[in-house]
């Protein structure tokens, strides 16, 4: 593997997250709600620069337990006691540790998981994950190659017609797979939300980041993501006879670099993710901790439906956060309506992430990195699924 490929899936992996509705505001305003964070659901030990478990995106399952992907093609799954276990080992993309993340992450309606990573997509049955506890991994099948013109692959979701959407955030572009033959179909692309790429730039690896994650609504009649470098949030139309329909452009959030997105069970709010702020063409731009740290905002879909538009709402600004990759809700979570307000948070610790060359003796990059580039990690590792109480 050449060192840009390996760089590339290295930074894209962290860019991991990412966001979803918002307002036809040009600038909404910043307005934290109160909120707690609580005890860690679970917190990982720091085992080494190596074998650290950064988790990414979240899915839950019909066992109401909360499934996550990481950078060690690994998934495991949490319970609300805190009980983690492995669920699956895949392939990796080559065995250097950068190259291994697992980013997309979903159930279809009858149970089965689905993930992917640069080696493919892979099914996890509904049947396997029936059991109480996993003494051991069980085997992801191999339902369908990453299409040759997909740059990465980046969000994975499911309709309730046997399909995926798989997102390209370098290449601007949706793909549609058939869940039962594994083929792949190029479903949506516009250039305009393809990574832009500013030249000269202090970028490390020379190009930016696009479309990030994707979320279907829950009636299936949209699917939601946004653009990691120009800040803007979008919809797109899904056609009764399964072909794209238009796109709305419903909100510009300037400097927020949005990664994940997810809906409670009635598909009422939007949750959404942001790892780190004042990120252009690949990079971050500031490199303070306050600057860059996690934040979870929030989009109530009954007022786009009754206004035509929702202003975004910011929930928690706090660097304890950590680098939030994704969220969901209490809610979906082993909890009942009572702990609607509940939201767990993936903290992907991005900041301490050991980034690489590519070399699997793990010679690091240039030392110190351009200006403008990201650092090297100089925090305590703090991966972790988080906790969050918001406040009335």
């Amino acid at each position: 593997m050449s060192y840009k490929t390996a760089t590339l899936s290295i930074l894209v992996s962290c860019i991991l997250t990412f966001v979803s509705v918002g307002s036809a505001l040009a600038s909404p305003p910043f307005s934290p709600v109160s909120a707690t964070q609580d005890v860690p659901l679970i917190a990982f030990e720091d085992t080494g620069a190596f074998t650290r478990v950064h988790p990414t995106k979240m899915a839950i399952g019909k066992d109401r337990k909360i499934y996550f992907n990481s950078s060690l093609a690994v998934v495991y799954r949490v319970d609300e006691e805190g009980t983690l276990e492995e669920v699956s080992v895949l392939p990796n993309a080559g065995g250097i540790p950068d190259d291994d993340f697992t980013i997309g992450i979903t159930f279809d309606r009858p149970g089965n998981l689905y993930v992917s990573n640069m080696t493919g997509i892979y099914k996890i049955s509904a049947r396997a994950l029936r059991r109480r506890t996993l003494e051991q991994p069980v085997a992801a099948t191999k339902i369908a190659d990453i299409p040759a013109d997909l740059l990465f692959p980046m969000g994975l979701v499911a309709d309730r017609r046997g399909h995926l959407y798989l997102s390209d955030i370098f290449g601007g572009a949706i793909f549609k797979i058939d869940i039962d033959t594994g083929q792949a179909t190029s479903w949506f692309s516009d250039p305009a939300l393809a990574a832009p790429v500013v030249v000269p730039s202090d970028n490390l690896f020379g190009i930016g980041f696009g479309i990030t994650d994707i979320a279907i609504g829950n009636r299936g009649r949209y699917l939601y993501f946004g653009t990691q470098e120009t800040h803007r949030i979008y919809r797109l139309g899904i056609n009764r006879d399964g072909s794209a329909g238009a796109l709305e452009e419903l909100a510009h959030l300037p400097n927020l670099a949005f990664n994940g997105v997810s809906f409670d069970m009635v598909g009422k709010k939007v949750y959404l993710s942001v790892p780190w702020e004042f990120f252009e063409n690949g990079i971050q731009t500031l490199t303070n901790p306050v600057e860059v740290a996690g934040s979870i905002w929030m989009i109530d879909v009954r007022q786009l439906q009754r206004n035509g538009f929702a202003t975004p709402v910011e929930l928690i600004r706090d660097v304890d956060v950590g680098t939030a990759v994704d969220v969901v809700s209490g809610f979906d979570f082993g909890m009942g309506p009572e702990h609607a307000d509940r939201l767990y948070v993936s903290d992907g610790s991005f900041d301490t992430f050991f980034w690489l060359n590519g070399d699997p003796g793990g010679t690091p990059l240039p030392d110190p990195t351009p200006e403008g580039g990201i650092p090297f990690p100089s925090n305590t590792y703090h991966g972790a699924i988080r906790t969050l109480e918001l406040e009335d």
